[in-house]
This record gives structure tokens, sequence and C-alpha cells, in this order.
């Protein structure tokens, strides 16, 4: 059971960390034309 959740999780893991990431650089360059 404990390992089904963290492979799951582990999977899922990847995605969401790009997501973050892909986040962050749409506010940077959101705060950059605001700023202009």
């Amino acid at each position: 059971m404990e390992y089904e959740i963290r492979d799951l999780y582990n999977a899922k893991m990847i995605p969401l960390v790009e997501f973050q990431q892909a986040i962050l650089i749409i506010k940077r360059e959101a705060s950059l034309l605001h700023k202009m």
C-alpha cells in the first residue's frame, strides 16, 4: 500500500514541479510587463 502511494506521488511529482516552474516564469514575466 505505502509503495503504491509513493510511486503514484513520484509519478505526479515531476509534472507538478514543471507546473510550478511554469507558474513562476509566468509571474516573473507578468511583473516585468507590469513595470513597463
